[in-house]
């Protein structure tokens, strides 16, 4: 009868996990979800047009940005 009522007297607390671990960790389902349909559709070879141009765009503005910063560096290294 003592042993009932320990095992009685001994309940666990019910585990309340925080909404905010919930959140973050649905997110980050989320977010591994997408990747890994991204990664699959990068593998097939499907590309939507704007992604390409969008990257041409990207490649054009770093190209230029390079150039910039050159002739800066030239401009402070000359002493002009």
């Amino acid at each position: 009868m003592a042993l009932a009522v320990l095992v009685i007297a001994h309940k666990t607390p019910p585990s309340h996990t925080p909404a905010a671990v919930l959140v973050l960790g649905a997110v980050a389902v989320l977010l591994v979800v997408i990747a890994a349909l991204w990664g699959f559709a990068r593998w097939l070879g499907v590309e939507p047009e704007w992604w390409r141009s969008l990257r041409r765009v990207f490649v054009e503005a770093g190209w230029h940005a390079e150039a910039a910063w050159t002739d800066f560096a030239d401009w402070i290294r000359v002493g002009r």
